[in-house]
């Protein structure tokens, strides 16, 4: 890496989304993955509630479960020396 740091030994690196190549980088990015086909069918039924006139005003947000995909790209905390 430039400027003689390392990855993840002097810092961690993670990412979002969790896209196909994040696991084909090196090192392999650690990432939060989203679930794609859920957060398309929320979309498609809000935009659709929308159109129809039936989408509440104060609907409360959707939440949908995320997880860390832990790979090489991230390390344990370890104190500044």
């Amino acid at each position: 890496m430039a400027g003689g740091w390392r990855c993840p030994g002097d810092l961690s690196v993670v990412g979002f989304d969790d896209i196909v190549f994040a696991k084909t980088y090196i090192p392999a990015l650690t990432t939060i993955h989203q679930p794609r086909s859920d957060l398309g069918e929320r979309a498609m039924h809000s935009l659709l509630a929308l159109l129809d006139g039936t989408l509440e005003q104060q609907q409360a947000p959707a939440l949908l479960e995320a997880r860390l995909v832990v790979r090489e790209s991230t390390a344990a905390y370890r104190a500044p020396r």
